[in-house]
């Protein structure tokens, strides 16, 4: 993330532009779906970065995806100088338009409802939803929940290394943060270079009061055995907030201990991007336990049903909203239908998220994990149809399936299966994982792909993904009664 970047939000901000910040590991293709659902008309990018000490090009990426777009203009900003740009009618630098400016910009004055950002996300199907928010519940959402569920005020310096491409770096490195007049530390690059000391020694230097963190980050410095408190003491950050993924037992502890010292207390979250923030969190002067998301923000009308509506307690069931809250998607940019259908269509008048939650004996809420087959990889999410449909545009394949596994740094990892066209003819994984790279992004890189003869199917032609992962993790498989081929399950057991 650069500097460039967050005074781009800003500006869009002040004079009412609707603005959508972009992951920087899609593919050109990811980009290019993107930009043609909102109609961009202008992009703004750097000439390349650095990640982990190796030049990133983004240029020719760039270049294909604007290909059957509406960009007019694109904007570059110099940051790393590994992309040469010539300027022209479509291209102009950044330092070159800002010195042609007058220093002083009226402000357009928005309705509440105003569309402020659409943020994409995942869904259950392959493409993309352009999730909108409007200036004025968003706002006022993003403010109240940094002051009253992480403490923060206008004398905090905030690190949060999560990327403004998604809600959690939207909210609190953005929004929340500038609207309370606090200070933000931005973080550009891997938590892991040039070594694991890095974010600590940052945390020491600026004298950080908050410190956010996401369990995958968790997951990969307890997995490297990292000792953050044998380099610093930590004693001005007053809580550690975390979300973007259920936060597991064992990583909960390493955090308090490791990094908490026993003495900060770990202010675990959930929300989403629909939801525009949190609407479950531990909140400051909380009694601690492990791996809980706390208690329901206030505004949020939560409950945890089963699949009849009928609430449920000390039992997993659906995560549910009964009642408006300020930051609530207006919808889905393009496809009213599928906003409905999404979230409308499960229970009457109920917001259905797609979660699986557990509240205890106490009231304090646990996530269980997606009801949906959404792919959770390090906080980001990515759809089983996505994934699919990529696989099987490959000209070698007939047929796929797509789950995802317990990784003990990424939180899930992707597992695909595959059918080839010619029943006979092998074909390496390793071509196949390439392939979902290069279309989807690095992130979307299985773990393991598997070749078989077929896929377990439903009568109706149906994937039954949770056949393929209760072999995978050794799980009981439950009704059998309506699998077309069983056989292929006894082929799947000796993969």
């Amino acid at each position: 993330m650069i500097e460039e970047a967050f005074l781009a939000i800003l500006a869009c901000a002040k004079i009412g532009a609707i603005q959508t910040v972009i992951f920087s590991g899609y593919s050109s293709e990811s980009l290019q779906i993107r930009l043609q659902d909102c109609k961009a008309k202008i992009l703004f990018v750097c000439d390349g970065f650095q990640r982990n000490g190796k030049p990133i090009s983004q240029k020719q990426i760039i270049n294909t995806a604007i290909k059957d777009t509406k960009i007019e203009k694109i904007i570059v900003a110099s940051y790393a100088q590994i992309d040469n740009y010539d300027e022209s009618d479509l291209v102009v630098y950044y330092s070159k338009l800002i010195s042609t400016q007058d220093s002083v910009c009226s402000t357009e004055s928005t309705a509440s409802e105003d569309p402020l950002f659409i943020l994409y996300t995942s869904g259950t199907t392959g493409k993309p939803k352009g999730v909108i928010h409007t200036h004025g519940g968003f706002s006022v959402f993003a403010g109240y929940q940094s002051g009253f569920l992480i403490d923060m005020n206008e004398n905090d310096i905030l690190l949060w290394p999560a990327d403004i491409g998604w809600i959690t770096g939207l909210v609190w490195n953005v929004y929340g943060l500038l609207i309370l007049g606090a200070c933000a530390i931005i973080y550009d690059g891997a938590l892991n270079y040039p070594d694991f000391n890095r974010i600590w020694d940052m945390l020491h230097h600026y004298n950080v009061t908050i410190f956010g963190i996401s369990p995958t980050a968790v997951r990969l410095f307890k997995k490297n055995n990292i000792e953050p408190l044998k380099l610093h003491s930590f004693e001005k950050i007053k809580n550690i907030p975390t979300t973007g993924e259920p936060l597991d037992e064992d990583s909960w502890w390493w955090l308090f201990e490791k990094v908490g010292n026993k003495k900060i207390p770990i202010m675990n979250l959930s929300g989403g991007t629909e939801i525009g923030g949190a609407m479950l969190s531990v909140f400051p002067g909380m009694k601690l336990k492990p791996s809980t998301v706390g208690i329901p923000c206030p505004g949020m009308n939560l409950d945890v049903i089963d699949e009849h509506g009928k609430s449920v307690i000390e039992k997993d069931g659906y995560l549910v909203v009964k009642s408006p809250w300020p930051a609530m998607t207006k919808g889905l940019l393009n496809n009213n239908e599928r906003y409905i259908q999404t979230y409308w269509s499960r229970f009457e008048n109920i917001w259905f998220h797609g979660d699986y939650v557990f509240v205890d004996k106490e009231g304090l809420w646990y996530m269980k994990g997606r009801a949906d087959d959404v792919i959770n990889v390090s906080g980001h999410r990515m759809s089983t149809a996505e994934i699919e449909h990529v696989v099987i545009s490959h000209d070698k394949i007939s047929d796929a399936a797509s789950v995802a596994i317990p990784d003990q740094i990424t939180g899930e990892a992707i597992i695909v299966f595959f059918v080839s066209k010619n029943k006979n003819e092998l074909i390496l994984g390793t071509e196949i994982s390439n392939y979902i790279a290069e279309k989807i992004g690095k992130i979307a890189r299985p773990k393991i792909v598997y070749q078989i003869s077929d896929l377990p199917k439903t009568r109706t032609g149906k994937i039954m993904r949770r056949l393929l992962k209760a072999k995978l993790l050794g799980l009981p498989l439950g009704d059998l009664s309506s699998i077309e081929n069983p056989s292929i399950l006894d082929e799947i057991s000796k993969l």
